[in-house]
């Protein structure tokens, strides 16, 4: 049987990891835009090479993350339409039972979340990314 309460368990173990995760992937992307922009005076240097290289693996694993956030999102708004369009009605009554106990979990959309702060989907991908790079303008304003 489905157990609602592993979706709770999942959601308080990796919820504040998930929220670290977010906030030193916005720092990190903000502090290698800042580099990177000091570095780019020199295109053959190996340090912007490295900059550039680290910058987009931050990129790319903050989307993995984001991501795969949203698809669960998507696929778990899912379920309760499976169930419908299965041969629910021809099944037997014990089963019937388990498949309304999963219909009405499903009616609660299911997140993850960054500690309650944010769902982590493509949604806080964007954010993330719009905020690293307002703070990179507002760092570079200052050193200028």
């Amino acid at each position: 049987m489905f157990d609602s309460r592993c979706v709770e368990k999942f959601s308080k173990t990796y919820s504040y990891g998930f929220m670290t995760q977010l906030l030193s992937s916005m720092a990190g992307i903000c502090v290698v835009m800042v580099q990177v922009s000091q570095d780019a005076s020199s295109f053959k240097s190996v340090r912007l090479v490295t900059s550039l290289a680290f910058f987009f693996a931050m990129v790319i694993q903050l989307a993995i993350q984001c991501f795969t956030g949203n698809e669960l999102t998507i696929q778990a708004e899912r379920i309760a339409d499976a169930v419908m369009e299965s041969k629910w009605e021809k099944m037997p009554v014990r089963l019937r039972r388990l498949l309304l106990v999963t219909m009405m979990r499903a009616q609660r959309p299911l997140h993850l979340t960054a500690a309650g702060f944010a769902y982590i989907d493509n949604t806080c991908f964007l954010s993330i990314l719009k905020a690293a790079y307002s703070y990179y303008a507002v760092l570079s304003q200052k050193q200028g």
